[in-house]
């Protein structure tokens, strides 16, 4: 029932990491991503969120570092490329 927001770009990869929920209609900032990226692919797994590869910032800087993050524990750890 939320939305959550990863990563983006202003000018840089931002590590930017917030969750939105439709219900209050209020946005709530989370830990930021161990890595700045932009350009991500998203997807969850049971009740972890992961933030797949991406750019850092210049068009041919490719990350293949997976983050992921445990909504439980509300913490970030870093997966296998």
């Amino acid at each position: 029932d939320e939305v959550y927001v990863a990563g983006g770009y202003r000018g840089a990869a931002v590590s930017d990491f917030s969750v939105f929920d439709p219900a209050t209609n209020t946005h709530r900032a989370l830990p930021p991503l161990p890595m700045s990226t932009e350009h991500v692919v998203g997807a969850t797994v049971g009740r972890r969120l992961y933030v797949i590869v991406g750019r850092a910032g210049a068009i041919h800087d490719i990350s293949s570092r997976v983050q992921i993050y445990d909504v439980d524990l509300g913490r970030w750890q870093t997966g296998p490329d």
